[in-house]
C-alpha cells in the first residue's frame, strides 16, 4: 500500500540528506575525515543541514575534527569559531560523554544572548572513549559577549560533571539521611509518609545536582546551621555556593525560621535561591531533611538540592507521599462528600494544583486557596492568592481570572505590578487552562532586600481586574458611565464599532469610547471629515507631543500632513494608523482612520499642552479646512501663543508688503517673525487695541501702551533686517483705518483691511487715498481709489506676486479716464491662488468667479450702507475713525466683463443702497459692446486725428492695421465704424489676418458677419473675399509665405517670415491707422527695456515708438503703447493720444448708468416706478446717455488738439503748472513720464513743444486738482448751477422725474465733474495755473470766475456754433476759432476774480454783465484789423456773423467795467460805453493798450508785469469815467480840468513811440503817466 502521507518534514529530511551526500563527494578521498564527517551528521536536524550549503558542512566537519584532535581525555574544551562569510559564531563545546550536556549547553547559550541557527550533536570515540561533541551555530558573537558565552558554557559543563560524579553519593546519601530519620524522628511526630516520599524521590523522581549537610550550633540567639565540612557534593561541592539566598546565608536563624526548624514536620520541599546551570535553567529543588537526636530534638540538617523529573510533575498528586496527605486533610477539613458537584470540583482543583506548589504549600495554606478557588464556582471571576515564602526569598502568587482576559502583554503587566507591590522581581511563572474559563496563573516573584511590604490583596486585585479587563468590557463600561447603563449598552449596539488590534493595544478603552464619539460627530456634520486632538503621554521628554488625526473617508497621507506640521514647528517621530468602523446615526457603516503621530517641537523647548492645545488643533483645522494657509507663520501658534486667525494677521499683512514691493521675501518676513516671537505678539495685541470694536477703556492709552512696548522690544532684536520688517509691519498695523476681522464672530471668509494709503511707508506711487486689501487663502484682492468717490473695473489678474503692481499700473490711465466723470480714479484686482495645473475652462471661471465673490462681499464688509433715509449705516463690528465712506462702485475689466451682475446680485442681498449700480454693465444696464460705446468714444479721437490730416475717414478709403478679432468688443465695434475701413492687416493671439487688397466695402460686410458670430475668429472669415495676396494664419505656425502685396505692405524683400516677426512688421509697416482693440502691449520706447514693459507673452513681437509708421494709432484698449512709446512716436510725427483718452468713454458711459440708477432709486423705493418698469425706462434712454458720453470725448480731445496748438506758447505756463502740482504732492512726474525742469527749458529754448501724449496726462491732472478744490468749497451749492445737475441726465429723466436730481446723492460731485470738465475744456490746460497766479485765489474761486465769463460773454455757446463747423473748414481753422474763445477767458476772468464779490450772487452777476457786452457789441465799431481777420475767417468758410464775434471777443474786454459803471450810476449803458470809449481815445488808454499787444515778452514775470499793467489802465479808465459819471461831466471837461497833465503824459507817449523796440519797462512807465491822470 503505497503511503500518501506528504508533510514538509519528509521532503527536508531528502533534502538533507542529498546535502550530506552533495557535501560528502567533496571529501570522498579523505578516508580519515569520513568517519568524523558521518558521525557528525548521521542524527542532524534537516533544517540544521539545509542552513547552509555543502560547502560550509565540510568546512565545519574539518573545524570541529580539528577541536576534538586536540581534546584531552577529561577536558571539558570550549571555543568559539567564526564564519566571515555568513558571519556566523560556532559555539563548540568537547566532553568526555556523560547526561545533561547538549541541553545544559543549549540552555547557557540561550541566556547568554545567542541566537541559535542550527544544532549538532555528535558522540564518537576518542580514543575509545565515547566524546561528546556540541557545536551550536549562532549569530555572530563580539566583544566581551565571546567571553561571557564561553564561560556560561564552561560553567553549565563543569556543573553537570560534579552533579554526574557525586550522583551515587548524593542517593546514598538520602538512603542514609531518610534511614536516620526512621530511626530518630522528631518527637511525637509519624514520619511514616515523609520517609515513604524519601524512597518515591529515589525511585528516579529527583535529578540530584548537590548536597550539603549542616548542624546545629548553639551560636546567636537562636542558634545557628553551620555546614559540615567536607560535605558537599555535585555543585554544593564548594562551601561557596548557596541553597537559600543567592547573597549568602543569614549568620544565624530567626526566630520565626528556628521555630519552624523546631516544628516536627521533618521535611522542606521548596526553591532554591540558585537556578540550575545543569539540565534546564531552572530555581534549583531544594530538598530538606531535618535530623533529630536520639531524643527528637532537632540538631541539623541534609540539604539536597536538584531538579524533580518529569515523572513528578505528570504523577497524580494522591499517588505522591506528603502530598497525598496534604490533599486527605484538605477534603476532610472541607467535609464534602466526594461525589458531591463541590467535592469533585475541590477534588479537582487539587488535582491540578500547580505541583512546585504543592510540594511547598502547608495544609492550612492549601486549604485556604483551594477552597478559595472553590468558591468562585467556576464563573468568569478574578482572585488573588498570595503565598510567602518562609525563608522570605519569593512570595507565591496564584491567580484565577477569566482566560478569554489574559494574554502574554497582560501576563507581563500583571507578574510586574505584583513584583513591584512585593518588593521584588518577576522570576517565573506557569499558566494551567481546563474546559472552565478560568485560567490558572502561577507566579513566582523574586523577593528584592529589604521589609515586605505589607500586602493588600484586594487593592491587588482591583488593580489587576484593571489590566484583565479586556478592552470591549473596558470600553462598553465607559459608554455606560457616559451614557447611562442602558443607554451605553444601547449605543453600543447601535454604533457596532470595532477598533484595530493595534489601537486596542496602544489606547485604553475610555479613550476609545471618546474618540467613537468624536467620529460619529464627524460622520454626522457636512464639510471637512478630519478632525485632530493633541496629547501627551505621561513620561514624554519635555518638547513631546502627540496627535491622534480623526479621518473619514480618504486617508490624509503623510506627505500632505507632514509639511502642514513643521510649518506649525513641529517635527514628526513617528506615526501609526489604526482603521475603526462604525455605523453612523443614519445606520451607515463609516470607515474611518485614526492616524496617531509622535511629535516634538523643533525648536525644542518645553510643551505646555494647556496653552496650546487648543491653539494647535484650531490652528490644524483651519488649514485642513482651506481657512489657514500652511506655511512658516504657523510657527507662531505655538512660538507666540497665537490663535491661527491672529497669524492671518501678521500673514495678511506680509502679503500686503509684498504687494507693495518690499525688498524682503515672504519667507525672510516669516523667519524674521518667528525669530521674534515676543514681538509678533505685540503686533497682534496692537491691531486688536486698534480695531477690535468691544475694547472698552481708554483706547489710545492701551496703543499708546503697546507701542511703547514693540519700542522697548526692539532693542533686542539683533538684526537690522528683522527690525526693519517689524517696522514695516508695525507701519501697516498703524494705517489700518477698518477691518472685518470682527464681523459674524471672525468667521468672514477673506479678512479686509482697509489703509489710509498715505500713512504707509515706502508705498509705491501714485499714493491712493484709500486701499483695501483683501487675504483670503484662495486669493488676495485690492481695490485702491485716488478719492472719495472713485470708481474702476475689478481685474482679474494673472500676476500672483504684483497684482497690486499691475492694477497701480492701470489706476494712473483710470485717472486720466475719469477726469471726465464724477468719481475719480479706482482699480480692483484680485489673484485666485488654488487654480489647478492646466484648468478646463469651467474650473477656471468657477475659481475665479468666487475669488471675485469674496473681494467684493470683503469690499462691503468695510463700507458704509445708506438706509431709504439717506442716514449713513455703518457695518457692523468695524471701527470708523476715517469717518463716513458710503461710495463703492466697481466695474468689470479684464477677466471680469461678465461679472457685474454677480457683484450687483451681491450688493442687493446684502442691502447695498447702490444695488445694481454698485456694478456698471451688468444685465440690467448698458452693454457697452452692445452699444460699442468704447470704440465709438475711441472713434472720436480718431476722427479728430484724421480731420486735422484732412480727412474724413466716414467718407473716405483709408487703410488699417489691426490688434484683435471680430468678437471682441473694442476692436470689433471699431472696425464697423465706418464703411471706408480698408482692413490690410490684423492679429490676435491666435491668428493673423492678411489682406493687402482689401476691398472696403466687401470687407466690411464680412467683418459685421464675424461680429454677430459668437465666439467668432479670423480663422472664421470667408477666404474668398479676401483681396489678392491676403489670408489667415495661424500663430503657430513656424512661418508664413509672404505675397508680393503683403510683401509691398510691410516693406521687405523677404520670402517668408516667423509669426512673431511678420506681426513686428505689421506693427511697423505704413498705414493710415493702427488700431488696437486687444490686449498687450506693443510699443514701447527706445529707451525702454522689455521687462520694464510687464507684459513678456509680446515681448517678442513689440516695437520702438520710432519704428511706427502709422499716421494715426488709435488705443481702444488699454496699454497698447507705453506711455515714452506714445511720446516717441509723437515726437516723429505720429498723432495719438493715451489709453485713457481713447476709451475713456467706456467708464463714461458706466459712471451715468449708476448716476441714472441712483436718480431712479427714490422713485422705485416710494413705489412710484417699479423695478419691471425702471429696467424698461433705461433702455430708453441709451441713445439720449451715448451722445452724452461722446459728447465728453468729443470736447475732451478738442482741448488737446487746442493745447497741442497753443503748446509752444504755453510751455512755460504747462512748467509752472507741473511743478505747482509736485510741490503740493499731486503729481509724480516720474510716474507719469513728464520731464524735468531742465528738459522743459529746452523745449522752451528750442521752440518745441509737450507732445499730446504728454498734454493729456497734463489735462487730467488739471481735471483732477480742480475738481478737488471745487468738491472743497460751497460752489457746488450755489442754486445757479441747477441747470448744470439737470442737464448732466438725459431729459427723458429730468422730465419725468424734475425733482430728483436735486435729491441726488452725488448732486455736488455731478456739478464740480461737469464745471471742472467744462472749464479745462473751454479754457485750457493751464488755465486756472494762470488764473491763480494773477488772482491769488484757488481752483474754486478761479472755477466760479470762469462761470462768469463764460455767461457774461456767451462763450459756450459761441463753441457750440463752431462745433457746427466740422468738416465745412479746415480743422485748424476751427481749432484757431476754439483757441479764440479759451483766450478770451484768459484775458476777461481776471476782471472778474478781481471786481465781483465771493457772495454775489451767480445769476444776477451773469445777467448783468451779460447786458452789458451785449450792448457794446452792438455799438463797437469794426477796426481796420478786425475787418481784415474777419476776411480771413469768411474766406476759409466760417459764416460771417460767427467770424465777426470770435474778432470782437478782444474789443470787448471793457464790457464788464461798463456794465458795473452803468450800474453804479444809474445809468444807460450807451452813455457809459461812449464816454469809456471817449476817454480810451483821447486820454491815450487805446493807444497803449495798443502797443502792449505789440509785445509778446517770453518771461513769465515780463508778462504777468503787462498783464498788471493792462488791468491798471483798465481800473484807471474806469475810475475816471465813473468820476465824470457821477459829476454828469463829459470827456471834454475833463481834459480842460486836467488838460496840462494830459499833456505831460501824451509827450511821454510819443516819447516812448520814437524811442526804438517796446519793452515792458518803457511801457510800465507810460502806463504810470496815464494812471496818474486818473
Amino acid at each position: 500500500m503505497t503511503n500518501a502521507v506528504r508533510s514538509a518534514d519528509t521532503e527536508e529530511a531528502r533534502a538533507a540528506q542529498a546535502r550530506i551526500q552533495d557535501a560528502r563527494a567533496l571529501i570522498k578521498k579523505e578516508s580519515a575525515m569520513l568517519g568524523f564527517f558521518d558521525a557528525l551528521y548521521a542524527g542532524a536536524v534537516p533544517d540544521d543541514v539545509l542552513h547552509t550549503d555543502a560547502k560550509r558542512l565540510v568546512a565545519l566537519a574539518r573545524a570541529l575534527a580539528a577541536q576534538v584532535a586536540r581534546h584531552k581525555q577529561g577536558a571539558i574544551d570550549v571555543a568559539l569559531l567564526d564564519d566571515e562569510e555568513t558571519h556566523e559564531t560556532v559555539l563548540v563545546g568537547i566532553n568526555d560523554d556523560r547526561p545533561f550536556l547538549l541541553d545544559s549547553a543549549v540552555a547557557a547559550a540561550i541566556a547568554g544572548g545567542a541566537r541559535l541557527r542550527a544544532v549538532f550533536h555528535p558522540v564518537i570515540m576518542v580514543e575509545g572513549i565515547p566524546t561528546s561533541v556540541i557545536a551550536l551555530i549562532c549569530n555572530g558573537v563580539t566583544g566581551a559577549a565571546r567571553e561571557a558565552l564561553a564561560r556560561n558554557l564552561r560553567d553549565a559543563f563543569e556543573q553537570g560533571a560534579l552533579a554526574v560524579r557525586d550522583w551515587q553519593a548524593m542517593t546514598a546519601r538520602l538512603k542514609a539521611a531518610r534511614d536516620g530519620l526512621a530511626a530518630h524522628p522528631p518527637r511525637d511526630a509519624d514520619v511514616e509518609e515523609d520517609i515513604a516520599f524519601l524512597d518515591w524521590l529515589a525511585d528516579n523522581h529527583f535529578t540530584f545536582l548537590g548536597a550539603r549537610d549542616y548542624v546545629l550550633s548553639r551560636d546567636g540567639a537562636n542558634g545557628r546551621l553551620e555546614i559540615v565540612a567536607g560535605s558537599g557534593l555535585g555543585v554544593l561541592t564548594g562551601e561557596e555556593a548557596r541553597v537559600i539566598r543567592a547573597s549568602g546565608e543569614r549568620s544565624g536563624m530567626s526566630a520565626n525560621v528556628r521555630a519552624f526548624m523546631e516544628f516536627p514536620e521533618p521535611l522542606i520541599v521548596t526553591k532554591s535561591a540558585s537556578r540550575s546551570h545543569v539540565h534546564r535553567r531552572a530555581h534549583m529543588d531544594y530538598i530538606g531533611i531535618k535530623t533529630y537526636d536520639a531524643d527528637g530534638r532537632f540538631n541539623g540538617e541534609r540539604r539536597f538540592v536538584g531538579l524533580f523529573t518529569s515523572s513528578a510533575y505528570s504523577a497524580r498528586p494522591r499517588a505522591i507521599p506528603v502530598l497525598r496527605r496534604k490533599i486527605a486533610r484538605v477534603m476532610k477539613r472541607a467535609g464534602l462528600a466526594p461525589a458531591s458537584h463541590d467535592g469533585k470540583a475541590l477534588t479537582h482543583i487539587l488535582d491540578t494544583f500547580p505541583r512546585d506548589e504543592m510540594f511547598q504549600i502547608s495544609d492550612d495554606e492549601l486549604y485556604e486557596i483551594a477552597t478559595g478557588i472553590l468558591r468562585l464556582g467556576g464563573l468568569p471571576r478574578l482572585k488573588l492568592f498570595l503565598r510567602l515564602d518562609r525563608f522570605d526569598r519569593f512570595v507565591s502568587a496564584i491567580l484565577l481570572a477569566p482566560r478569554d482576559h489574559i494574554n502574554a502583554q497582560v501576563r507581563e503587566q500583571i507578574h510586574a505590578l505584583l513584583a513591584h507591590a512585593l518588593n521584588g522581581r518577576p522570576s517565573a511563572f506557569d499558566a494551567a487552562v481546563d474546559d472552565s474559563p478560568l485560567v490558572r496563573l502561577h507566579f513566582i516573584i523574586g523577593r528584592n532586600d529589604g521589609p515586605l511590604p505589607p500586602p493588600d490583596v484586594r487593592a491587588l486585585e482591583r488593580q489587576i481586574a484593571a489590566l484583565v479587563e479586556t478592552w470591549d468590557d473596558a470600553f462598553a463600561t465607559a459608554l455606560c458611565a457616559a451614557r447611562g447603563a442602558g443607554p451605553g449598552q444601547a449605543l453600543l449596539a447601535a454604533r457596532s464599532p470595532r477598533f484595530s488590534p493595534g489601537y486596542r493595544d496602544s489606547f485604553p478603552a475610555h479613550e476609545g469610547a471618546r474618540d467613537l464619539e468624536v467620529l460619529a460627530e464627524l460622520a454626522a456634520q457636512d464639510g471637512l471629515k478630519i478632525r485632530a486632538r493633541v496629547w501627551r503621554k505621561e513620561g514624554d521628554a519635555a518638547p513631546a507631543l502627540r496627535l491622534k488625526l480623526f479621518v473619514l473617508g480618504e486617508v490624509l497621507p503623510l506627505s500632505a500632513s507632514l509639511p502642514v506640521f513643521e510649518n506649525l514647528g513641529l517635527k514628526v517621530i513617528a506615526e501609526d494608523s489604526f482603521p475603526v468602523s462604525f455605523n453612523s446615526d443614519g445606520g451607515w457603516r463609516q470607515e474611518a482612520v485614526i492616524l496617531d503621530f509622535t511629535m516634538e517641537r523643533a525648536d525644542g523647548l518645553q510643551v505646555k499642552l494647556d496653552t496650546i492645545r487648543e491653539p494647535l488643533e484650531d490652528a490644524f483645522h483651519a488649514v485642513l479646512r482651506g481657512d489657514a494657509e500652511s506655511d512658516d507663520f504657523n510657527r507662531l501658534v505655538m512660538g507666540a501663543n497665537l490663535a491661527w486667525r491672529d497669524v492671518v494677521i501678521l500673514r495678511a499683512a506680509a502679503r500686503y508688503l509684498r504687494q507693495t514691493a518690499i525688498t524682503f521675501s515672504l519667507a525672510y518676513m516669516q523667519q524674521a517673525l518667528v525669530r521674534n516671537p515676543d514681538v509678533a505678539s505685540l503686533l497682534v495685541t496692537l491691531f486688536h487695541a486698534r480695531n477690535d470694536p468691544a475694547l472698552s477703556g481708554d483706547r489710545a492709552r492701551a496703543v499708546e501702551a503697546i507701542e511703547k512696548n514693540i519700542e522697548t522690544a526692539l532693542k533686542d532684536v539683533a538684526s537690522l533686517d528683522d527690525d526693519r520688517i517689524i517696522r514695516r509691519f508695525k507701519n501697516v498695523m498703524d494705517a489700518i483705518l477698518r477691518t472685518n476681522f470682527w464681523q459674524a464672530g471672525g468667521t468672514r471668509p477673506a479678512l479686509a483691511m482697509k489703509f489710509d494709503s498715505a500713512r504707509l511707508d515706502e508705498l509705491p506711487t501714485p499714493r491712493p487715498w484709500r486701499e483695501i486689501f483683501v487675504y483670503a487663502p484662495g486669493m488676495e484682492g485690492v481695490h485702491l481709489r485716488f478719492g472719495r468717490i472713485a470708481r474702476g473695473g475689478i481685474r482679474w489678474s494673472d500676476r500672483r506676486e504684483d497684482f497690486r503692481t499691475e492694477i497701480l499700473g492701470l489706476v494712473k490711465a483710470q485717472q486720466v479716464k475719469n477726469a471726465v466723470i464724477v468719481p475719480v480714479g479706482a482699480k480692483g484686482g484680485f489673484f485666485p491662488k488654488l487654480m489647478p495645473e492646466g484648468p478646463t475652462r469651467e474650473q477656471s471661471m468657477e475659481i475665479g468667479i468666487a475669488a471675485y465673490r469674496m473681494l467684493i462681499n470683503a469690499m462691503l464688509d468695510v463700507t458704509d450702507n445708506l438706509d431709504a433715509d439717506g442716514a449713513i449705516v455703518p457695518p457692523p463690528d468695524v471701527l470708523r475713525p476715517d469717518g463716513d465712506d458710503p461710495y463703492l462702485v466697481v466695474a468689470a475689466d479684464k477677466g471680469t466683463a461678465t461679472f457685474s451682475d454677480i457683484a450687483n446680485a451681491i450688493a442687493l442681498e446684502r442691502g447695498f443702497w447702490l444695488g445694481d449700480a454698485f456694478a456698471s454693465g451688468g444685465s440690467v444696464g448698458y452693454d457697452h459692446k452692445k452699444m460699442g460705446i468704447t470704440a465709438r468714444g475711441a472713434w472720436e479721437a480718431i476722427k479728430r486725428h484724421f480731420r486735422e490730416l484732412d480727412t474724413d475717414i466716414q467718407s473716405q478709403d483709408f487703410t488699417v492695421i489691426g490688434v484683435g478679432d471680430m468678437s471682441g468688443d473694442v476692436f470689433g465695434n471699431g472696425m464697423l465704424l465706418s464703411r471706408h475701413i480698408r482692413l490690410v492687416a490684423a492679429f490676435d493671439h491666435r491668428h493673423i489676418f492678411l489682406d493687402p487688397s482689401a476691398d472696403a466695402a466687401t470687407s466690411f460686410a464680412e467683418r459685421e458677419r464675424l461680429f454677430a458670430l459668437p465666439r467668432s475668429s479670423w480663422a472664421d472669415y470667408d477666404k474668398a473675399l479676401i483681396g489678392k495676396g491676403g489670408g489667415v494664419f495661424a500663430r503657430t505656425l513656424k512661418e508664413v509665405a509672404l505675397s508680393p502685396e503683403v510683401k509691398a505692405l510691410i516693406g521687405t524683400d523677404k520670402d517668408t517670415l516667423s509669426p512673431p516677426d511678420l506681426i513686428n512688421a505689421l506693427l511697423k509697416a505704413k498705414t493710415d491707422l493702427l488700431w488696437f482693440g486687444g490686449i498687450g502691449t506693443y510699443i514701447k520706447a527706445a529707451g525702454q527695456a522689455n521687462l520694464e514693459v510687464g507684459d513678456r507673452a509680446n515681448d517678442a513681437v513689440r516695437v520702438n515708438g520710432g519704428e511706427v509708421q502709422a499716421l494715426v494709432v488709435g488705443e481702444g484698449a488699454n496699454l497698447g503703447v507705453t506711455q515714452p512709446g506714445r511720446i516717441e512716436y509723437a515726437r516723429r510725427g505720429g498723432r495719438i493720444d493715451t489709453d485713457a483718452v481713447d476709451n475713456s468713454a467706456g467708464v463714461d458711459t458706466s459712471d451715468h448708468e449708476v448716476n441714472i440708477k441712483i436718480l431712479l432709486a427714490g422713485p422705485v423705493r416710494r413705489g412710484e416706478l417699479s423695478e419691471a418698469a425702471r429696467n424698461a425706462f433705461l433702455a430708453t434712454l441709451t441713445d439720449e446717455i451715448a451722445a452724452q458720453v461722446l459728447a465728453d470725448n468729443y470736447n475732451q480731445t478738442l482741448a488737446l488738439s487746442v493745447a497741442e496748438m497753443n503748446a509752444r506758447r504755453d510751455i512755460d505756463a504747462q512748467a509752472r503748472m507741473i511743478r505747482e502740482l509736485e510741490s503740493r504732492g499731486k503729481l509724480d512726474r516720474g510716474v507719469e513720464y513728464l520731464p524735468g525742469d531742465a528738459a522743459l527749458g529746452a523745449l522752451e529754448r528750442d521752440a518745441r513743444a509737450l507732445t499730446r501724449p504728454e498734454l493729456c496726462v497734463l489735462l487730467a491732472y488739471a481735471k483732477l486738482d480742480l475738481d478737488a478744490e471745487i468738491l472743497a468749497s460751497p460752489l457746488p451749492d450755489d442754486a445757479a448751477f441747477a441747470p448744470l445737475l439737470t442737464g448732466y441726465f438725459p431729459h427723458q429723466a429730468v422730465e419725468r422725474f424734475p425733482a430728483e436730481p436735486q435729491r441726488h446723492r452725488l448732486g455736488r460731485e455731478i456739478v464740480s465733474t461737469v464745471l471742472t470738465n467744462a472749464v479745462v475744456n473751454l479754457a485750457g490746460i493751464a488755465f486756472v495755473q494762470r488764473m491763480r497766479e494773477v488772482s491769488r485765489q484757488d481752483g474754486a474761486g478761479v472755477a466760479r470766475g470762469f462761470v462768469l465769463a463764460d455767461g457774461a460773454y456767451g462763450l459756450s455757446a459761441l463753441k457750440t456754433r463752431i462745433d457746427a463747423l466740422d468738416l465745412k473748414v479746415e480743422a485748424a481753422v476751427q481749432t484757431r476759432l476754439y483757441a479764440e474763445i479759451a483766450a478770451q477767458f484768459r484775458r476777461v476772468t481776471p476782471w472778474f476774480l478781481a471786481h465781483v464779490p465771493a457772495d454775489a450772487a451767480i445769476a444776477d452777476t451773469v445777467a448783468l454783465y451779460r447786458a452789458g457786452v451785449e450792448a457794446m457789441r452792438q455799438t463797437t465799431r469794426l477796426r481796420e484789423k478786425d475787418t481784415i481777420r474777419i476776411a480771413e475767417f469768411t474766406g476759409a468758410g466760417v459764416p460771417e456773423e460767427l467770424a465777426r464775434d470770435i474778432v470782437l471777443l478782444a474789443a470787448l474786454l471793457a464790457a464788464p467795467d461798463i456794465a458795473r459803471l452803468a450800474r453804479d450810476a444809474g445809468t444807460d449803458v450807451a452813455r457809459v460805453i461812449a464816454l469809456h470809449g471817449a476817454l480810451g481815445e483821447q486820454l491815450g488808454f487805446e493807444r497803449l493798450r495798443g502797443q502792449a499787444a505789440r509785445l509778446a515778452p517770453p518771461d513769465h514775470w515780463d508778462r504777468l508785469a503787462l498783464r498788471q499793467l493792462l488791468d491798471n489802465l483798465a481800473n484807471a479808465q474806469a475810475q475816471i469815467a465813473g468820476r465824470l459819471l457821477a459829476q454828469n461831466a463829459s470827456v471834454q471837461d475833463w481834459i480842460a480840468q486836467h488838460g496840462e497833465s494830459l499833456g505831460r503824459a501824451q509827450s511821454f507817449l510819443n516819447s516812448v513811440d520814437h524811442s526804438g523796440d517796446l519793452s515792458v519797462a518803457k511801457l510800465m512807465l507810460a502806463s504810470s503817466q496815464i494812471q496818474n491822470l486818473a
